[in-house]
């Protein structure tokens, strides 16, 4: 298991470890976050007495996260339900492990409320929210009563994927449902997307949304249109697809694109290229992370700058990961996977180009369906340490996309992609395939410098992230890269994507960008050779400046 950090030391439980639970003040620079990577309890077919097994042990995280001062803690989506069968077609047996939940505004507490209609799973949640003094969020499968007889499904009720919000006296303050679903048959959504927020006793305005919600505009980016809003907390089902998607890649260029705090929790779940969280501080970069190679129940807790005008510098040393055991967890009894089982894109629509095995500097502008990027990099290429047949080492091509791509045959994205991507050999047909994990890897070619450029629309269908991966399946820091917008025009933002610090072990280096206004059309299927630019879009380009960066 690769993690960003180690574990416990004997500085940091000075520091964070205390005997009782003290509050972060409203006027203190930061504050205690923690989330979880789980791996939940799946067997058996009652939704109550799963969702029950699953709140004790997130009480459980609870309770480790009080020891170290954690003024709020994320769950990951879906695994309070876990293993049960979801239908589009029959749902009765939704309505057993749903759970009518209040309005924020009713200002209910379920714990010990014998009337309260919220699962005992909730009421859990309510009761460690209120024993441990900290805000939690969870997310459940929500139902509602439906009443009006021309709109109504056949069985009565609408059903959502929803975060609920407890604060430190147990009380829901804030939920939100699901917009953007992703592989959950049965499952209902709101006439439009919601931009759930709350403000915390230190200070803090919080926004959430959930799993696939983070690659649209509604609510994801609409939600920070709230100028409040300076940190989101995410749980998350995440399906890794190589080499752009991993979990936790995205939600690190999520949070530096947006410069937000952003607190993720991931399910844990490596058979089907799922986990990875962490606790990032936007363009200051990642705080603490981890993707776990088996399942794993861990909890990351670190200090939070606070964003007040200004941030406070990342304090490293207050950061850490516990590892629960499966004597405090019997979860990880059950072993599913040794390793990642991460999904790869299809690379054949992309416009390739091979960077050799060897010392050289490219200048190099490629396009594919309109989109042209521009290439700058110098590589050093160590032959000495390819010296077996035994070592596996990545080969590199030059990767350009603008079209529509799938996830899964679930659902297509408008994907704009100017890309330095790793393969297992010369052919694009091997890109974005990883190494076995019991692979001898060597990493022969070092990156000393990288500048991509381009320009993207700066309309509101278009966004762009600054995507990278180390060949560990986590993200560079931001202290390796800079990734900057200038306004060219007011149709055009020039991007600038350029690595800052030496990299032997690049799995991708990436301006990804997302085009929110061809969702839904068909897929890219043919591949693009690369070809000399003609004339006169080489003369557009240089009006537009791309050729002068």
């Amino acid at each position: 298991m690769q993690l960003r950090t180690a574990y416990l030391c004997f500085g940091l439980l000075l520091l964070l470890a205390g005997s009782s639970h003290q509050a972060t003040l409203a006027n203190a620079t930061y504050y205690v976050g923690a989330v979880a990577e789980y791996y939940p309890v799946t067997s058996g077919t009652n939704g109550t007495v799963i969702s029950t097994a699953n709140a004790n042990n997130y009480a459980t995280f609870v309770k480790k996260a009080s020891s170290y001062s954690a003024d709020i803690i994320v769950f990951p989506e879906g695994t309070l339900t876990a293993g049960l069968q979801e239908s589009s077609t029959n749902r009765t047996n939704y309505t057993s492990y749903s759970s009518f939940i209040p309005n924020e505004s009713e200002g209910v507490i379920p714990c010990g409320n014998a009337s309260s209609t919220v699962i005992e799973a909730l009421k859990i949640m309510s009761c460690a929210a209120r024993n441990y003094s900290m805000y939690i969020l969870v997310n459940v499968n929500e139902k509602e009563n439906c009443t009006n007889a021309t709109s109504c499904p056949s069985d009565g009720y609408y059903f959502y994927s929803t975060n609920v919000v407890f604060n430190r006296s147990g009380s829901i303050i804030s939920k939100y449902r699901k917009y953007n679903l992703f592989n959950q048959p049965g499952f209902d959504i709101t006439s439009s997307a919601q931009n759930a927020t709350f403000v915390s006793d230190f200070n803090v305005t919080f926004g959430h949304f959930i799993g696939f919600d983070i690659t649209y505009r509604y609510p994801a980016l609409s939600l920070l249109e709230n100028v409040n809003v300076t940190d989101i907390l995410f749980p998350s089902r995440w399906y890794s697809q190589l080499p752009y998607t991993t979990a936790v890649q995205v939600q690190a260029a999520w949070a530096h694109r947006n410069n937000v705090n952003f607190l993720a929790a991931g399910y844990s779940d490596p058979s089907t290229g799922s986990g990875g969280a962490g606790l990032y501080a936007g363009n200051s970069g990642i705080i603490i992370s981890a993707f776990s190679e088996s399942p794993s129940n861990l909890l990351l807790v670190a200090r939070i700058p606070k964003i007040n005008g200004t941030r406070a510098a990342i304090n490293s040393s207050s950061n850490l990961t516990y590892k629960f055991d499966s004597t405090e967890i019997t979860t990880r009894n059950v072993l599913l996977s040794t390793h990642q089982v991460v999904s790869r894109e299809n690379i054949s629509p992309y416009t390739t180009s091979l960077i050799g095995l060897n010392n050289a500097t490219y200048n190099q502008t490629i396009c594919n369906s309109g989109l042209c990027c521009k290439f700058n990099v110098s590589v050093v290429y160590n032959s000495t340490l390819v010296s077996s047949s035994n070592n596996s080492y990545y080969r590199y091509r030059f990767a350009v996309f603008n079209g529509v791509k799938t996830y899964s045959n679930v659902i297509t994205n408008g994907i704009q992609v100017c890309s330095i991507i790793a393969c297992i050999n010369d052919t694009q047909d091997s890109c974005a395939y990883r190494y076995d994990t019991n692979a001898t890897l060597i990493h022969p070619t070092n990156f000393t410098f990288i500048s991509i450029t381009g320009n993207f629309s700066n309309q509101t269908s278009y966004f762009q992230l600054p995507y990278t991966l180390a060949t560990n399946l986590l993200p560079l820091n931001s202290s390796s890269y800079s990734f900057a917008l200038t306004n060219l025009n007011s149709t055009y933002n020039t991007i600038g994507f350029n690595l800052t610090s030496p990299q032997s072990s690049l799995f991708t280096y990436a301006i990804w960008g997302r085009n929110f206004a061809t969702d839904g059309l068909s897929i890219a299927t043919t591949s693009s050779a690369v070809r000399p630019i003609p004339m006169i879009l080489g003369i557009v380009m240089i009006i537009l400046g791309v050729g002068n960066m």
